[in-house]
C-alpha cells in the first residue's frame, strides 16, 4: 500500500507536525510496544514514515496508525483515503474506530474526543449521539443500560462544561447552580461536586462491570462525522419587513391566535459535516471495533444535488409559542412547518437526502491484534523463531553435506589403497 506523497505531506504540514517527530509522537500517544528489556518503542520508526512520504510500499497497519495519530491533532477522524495513492478506495465508505469502555475513565476520554471533533456543535442541545444495539436485550440488560445512559449524560454535560471558555463557563455554571438550587455552594468549600463525581465513578464502573461479567457484553464508544442536510434558523425579529411584505405577512399569520406571541424566522437548508458520538453495545469483541459507514452521497455530491433542485430558496415563517395547559410545557409550532415542507417536496421529487445517521448503514469488524495495541513482541518472537528454524534447517543441510563429503573422501581413499 502506498501513500500519495503530496497528500500525506500536505496533511502533516497542515496539522503542524514535524516530519522528524513522528516516531516520538507515536510513543507519546500510546502507539508503542515494550521490548524484552522493558524499553518502550514506537510502532512506526522514523525510517518507516520516511518511506511512507516517499511513496514506497508500506504495510496497511502503518497507515492505520498514522490516521489514528493525525486524527488526534485534527480533532476528527482521518480516513486512509485522504493520504493513500490508491484511487480505488470507495469514497462513500467512512471508517471510524470504537473503543471498549472498561471504566468511567475510558468513557470520559472517548466522549471528550467526540466533543473536540464536533467543532460546530457547541451547545448541549446540539451534542448529537447515536446508540446501536448488536445484542438481544432482556429486562436485566435494559436496567443496566438505563443506568449507563444516566451516567453518560452527566459525563457529557461535565466534559462540555470543561471545554467552555472562561466567561462561558462562569455563565453556564451560574445557570447550573440556579437550576439545581445550589446558589450558596462553592466547589472549593463544599463537597457537592465531589459527591457527584463519586456517584458517577461508582455507578458507572458498577454498570460496566455487570454488563461485562454477568452478560458478557461490552460498550464501545467513539465518534463519526458524516455529511447530512440540516436546517439553519435565523431570527428576523429586528426587521422582518425587509424579507416579508405586508400581504405575505397576513397570509402567514392567518389562523394564528392573536394572544400567541411568536417570532419571524428564516429557515435555510444547509449541508454540514455532523459529528455523532457512537455508543455500540455488542458481545465482547476485544478492545477495539472498526466501524464502516456507507454514506448515500458525499459532501460535494449533496451540495451539487441541492443546488440543482428548484424552489430551494430560504423560507420565511412565523414561529409562535403555544402553551399546553394540560402538561404545563411549552411547544414551538409554525404554520406550516417549513422543514417538513422541504422534506416532502424533495420526497415528491424522489431526492433521497441523508438527514441523520442510519444504523443499517454500518458494518462492524473486530480489529486484529486489539486494534493499534499490536503485540509486537509476539511478531518479533514469531519472526525470530522462523529465523532460528531456517538457521537450524541450513545447519542440518550443511551437516548432511559434510557427512556425504567425508564419506566420499573416505571411499576414495579406500580405493586408492
Amino acid at each position: 500500500m502506498r501513500a500519495s506523497k503530496k497528500k500525506l505531506k500536505e496533511l502533516r504540514e497542515k496539522l503542524k507536525i514535524q516530519k522528524s517527530s513522528i516516531e516520538g509522537l507515536c510513543s507519546e500517544h500510546g502507539f508503542s510496544f515494550k521490548k524484552k528489556n522493558g524499553k518502550k518503542v514506537s510502532q512506526i520508526s522514523q525510517k518507516t514514515y520516511y518511506n511512507m512520504e516517499e511513496g514506497l510500499d508500506v504495510k496497511e497497519r502503518y497507515f492505520e496508525i498514522i490516521c489514528q495519530l493525525f486524527s488526534i491533532f485534527a480533532k476528527r477522524t482521518i480516513q486512509k483515503s485522504e493520504i493513500l495513492l490508491d484511487q480505488s478506495i470507495n469514497s462513500n465508505i467512512i471508517t471510524c474506530y470504537l473503543y471498549r469502555a472498561n471504566s468511567v475513565g475510558d468513557l470520559k476520554k472517548s466522549i471528550s474526543k467526540s466533543l473536540d471533533a464536533a467543532k460546530e456543535s457547541r451547545t448541549t442541545e446540539e451534542l448529537k449521539k447515536h446508540v446501536i444495539y448488536d445484542v438481544n436485550i432482556n429486562p436485566e440488560i435494559e436496567n443496566n443500560i438505563k443506568q449507563l445512559f444516566d451516567i453518560v449524560s452527566r459525563i457529557r454535560e461535565s466534559e462540555y462544561m470543561n471545554k467552555l471558555e472562561g466567561h462561558q463557563k462562569i455563565s453556564m455554571g451560574y445557570i447550573h447552580r440556579f437550576q439545581n438550587d445550589l446558589e450558596g455552594f462553592d466547589n472549593d468549600l463544599d463537597f457537592h461536586s465531589d459527591l457527584n463525581e463519586l456517584n458517577i465513578q461508582a455507578s458507572g464502573n458498577q454498570s460496566l462491570t455487570e454488563l461485562s461479567k454477568i452478560h458478557n457484553l461490552s460498550l464501545y464508544v467513539g465518534h463519526i462525522t458524516i455529511p447530512i442536510v440540516d436546517f439553519k434558523r435565523d431570527s428576523l425579529n429586528d426587521d422582518p419587513k425587509k424579507y416579508v411584505d405586508e400581504e405575505e405577512m397576513k397570509h402567514i399569520l392567518e389562523g394564528i391566535p392573536k394572544d400567541n406571541d411568536g417570532e419571524w424566522e428564516k429557515v435555510s437548508p444547509i449541508v454540514v459535516n455532523q459529528t455523532y458520538t457512537l455508543f455500540y453495545f455488542a458481545k465482547s469483541l476485544g478492545d477495539t471495533v472498526q466501524a464502516n459507514y456507507r454514506i448515500k452521497k458525499s459532501y460535494k455530491e449533496i451540495i451539487k444535488t441541492l443546488d440543482k433542485i428548484e424552489n430551494n430558496r430560504d423560507t420565511i415563517c412565523y414561529t409562535y409559542s403555544q402553551l399546553k395547559k394540560s402538561s404545563g410545557r411549552t411547544f414551538k409550532n409554525s404554520l406550516p412547518d417549513p422543514i417538513n415542507s422541504y422534506k416532502l417536496n424533495w420526497f415528491i421529487k424522489k431526492v433521497d437526502f441523508p438527514y441523520s445517521l442510519d444504523s443499517k448503514s454500518f458494518d462492524f469488524n473486530r480489529v486484529k491484534n486489539q486494534s493499534f495495541k499490536l503485540d509486537e513482541q509476539k511478531i518479533e518472537l514469531e519472526s525470530r523463531e522462523l529465523e532460528i528454524k531456517n538457521q537450524e534447517k541450513q545447519l542440518e543441510l550443511d551437516r548432511r553435506e559434510d557427512a556425504i563429503n567425508r564419506a566420499r573422501i573416505s571411499h576414495d581413499l579406500g580405493e586408492d589403497r
